[in-house]
């Protein structure tokens, strides 16, 4: 880490990459937007078409197809956005090889998964949708690098419009699924088709703006693979925690839990619309600024929790508060044990934020092997506790308890990841200001929380008293000023008049 000493020079070039950090944020914010109102519309009709039994086979064949194939990603895209930034010429050196790499790792794991749901004793139509699936993942992890690659670059407005493009072929596919009939297996192959359709037309976006040429080199394939190895740990242990939920639902109780619990999933996602933007955006530009002065990181880092948590806190609320009435309206009665999941659900997207922004601060403070050792604790962790408080919370609270209980296995983890997370990188990394801030957003939602209580017998026209009462104390009590909003439209002005004039 270089030494805290910044040059005017160095506080121009940190305020430009602040400016296109936020340029970029906000093109992939508004792809973002288009492909969630896209698939949010399947999402929520597809557990009403199917219902919660057979739903809840689909996301069992889903998750457990994504949980084998996270062995795919290699760490290799936190390589690409913590190296390509400075070194885009880099990319051709592995990008062919780990491609290759990758195919040979999928015929191992088809076989691997072939075993374990003979094993389990799932259905021949079982297996077939997660081979299905398991295509579409190879395509995932291919088209995953690629994206990295252009945002590495800079270069995202094409990509935003090619994620919605895909997004629309994929609805179109489950639209015609469920027209024709083709059940679980054309919702499987949607998915495919749509990944398909991103890999032909970002790898032509790669080799434009970042030269790549599909080419072997096994010593600098090996060596990228020994670098990114610590994220790869990491990013293993923590996407199959966040993942094997579900099949371990699926063992503890049935698949008709499975899909109470996948719908609030599917709800309470809406909580992590932003995180691409945390992963593609926020990780170049804390590499920029650390690479001039490990102040500038820590003053990005703390103003992006900030930011980030004055958005995610008053939607993760209304979601915990309304979570009957959220239910209910999506998906039917006959989905109404999942409000139990999704109230459980609500506060971990807080946590999840936080601990990725200040991970990525420790990512570049060179404790890698530090967030993999706390990443496997974590699995180990929602291990214990999925065992311990599915069957329990399926004991104490009937039908979709064991939903709550795999909930409440996830928040309690992601909890005490992010406690560790935060104690590792210290207070010194926190400004005042942010802190207070964020101090005073949290009791904003402890007051609306108190007021819904008083609210019940309104029924759901309280949450709309619940909305407007948020903004409100969020601003009364200075959690966010006026001089905020000022700041942050100066500098999209300024940013825009750059371009006009260039």
């Amino acid at each position: 880490m270089p030494a805290d000493h910044s040059t005017p020079g160095d506080a121009g070039a940190h305020r430009d990459d602040v400016l296109v950090a936020v340029r970029s944020a906000l093109t992939l914010g508004a792809s973002l937007v288009l492909t969630w109102s896209v698939s949010l519309l399947v999402r929520f009709f597809l557990p009403r078409y199917l219902g919660p039994e057979l739903f809840g086979t689909f996301n069992f064949a889903d998750s457990f197809c994504a949980t084998f194939f996270t062995f795919l990603t290699l760490g290799v895209e936190t390589y690409i956005q913590k190296e390509i930034p400075v070194r885009p010429e880099h990319a051709s050196d592995f990008f062919g090889g780990v491609i290759v790499l990758r195919l040979v790792m999928s015929a191992a794991l088809f076989v691997a998964m072939a075993l374990v749901l003979s094993l389990a004793h799932r259905s021949p139509g079982v297996q077939r949708v997660v081979f299905i699936f398991g295509l579409g993942q190879i395509l995932v992890a291919i088209n995953v690098s690629l994206a990295a690659l252009l945002h590495a670059s800079r270069n995202v407005g094409e990509l935003a419009v090619i994620n919605v493009g895909s997004k629309v072929l994929w609805c179109v596919g489950v639209g015609l699924s469920i027209v024709f009939g083709w059940g679980l297996d054309g919702l499987a192959a949607a998915l495919l088709i749509s990944e398909a359709f991103r890999a032909a037309t970002l790898i032509p976006l790669g080799r434009r703006y970042v030269g790549i040429r599909l080419e072997w080199r096994p010593a600098a394939v090996k060596a990228v693979i020994l670098a990114s190895f610590p994220f790869y740990l990491s990013q293993l242990a923590t996407s199959v925690y966040s993942r094997i939920g579900i099949s371990l639902l699926s063992l503890l109780s049935n698949d008709t839990e499975v899909g109470w619990y996948s719908s609030a999933f599917n709800v309470a996602g809406l909580s992590l619309l932003a995180s691409p933007l945390v992963a593609a955006v926020l990780l170049p530009l804390l590499a920029r600024a650390a690479g001039r002065s490990q102040a500038q990181m820590f003053d990005v880092m703390s103003q992006a929790v900030r930011g980030i948590l004055m958005l995610v806190l008053p939607i993760s609320l209304l979601l915990g508060l309304g979570a009957e009435v959220w239910v209910r309206m999506l998906f039917g009665a006959a989905f109404a044990p999942a409000a139990q999941s999704l109230r459980v659900l609500a506060p971990m997207f807080v946590l999840t934020y936080v601990a990725m922004v200040v991970g990525t601060c420790l990512l570049l403070l060179g404790r890698a092997w530090t967030l993999t050792a706390i990443s496997f604790g974590a699995l180990g962790l929602d291990l214990v506790l999925n065992m311990i408080l599915v069957p329990r919370g399926l004991r104490l609270f009937g039908v979709g308890g064991a939903g709550a209980g795999a909930a409440a296995a996830v928040v309690l983890t992601e909890l005490g990841v992010m406690v560790a997370f935060v104690a590792l990188v210290g207070a010194r990394a926190f400004e005042r200001s942010s802190v207070a801030s964020i101090a005073r957003a949290v009791a904003c939602c402890a007051l609306v929380v108190a007021a819904d209580a008083w609210l019940r017998p309104l029924g759901p026209a309280r949450l709309w008293v619940d909305a407007a009462a948020y903004p409100a104390l969020l601003f009364s009590l200075g959690a966010v000023g006026v001089e905020d909003l000022k700041r942050v439209t100066v500098l999209l002005l300024q940013r825009r008049r750059r371009h006009a004039t260039s």
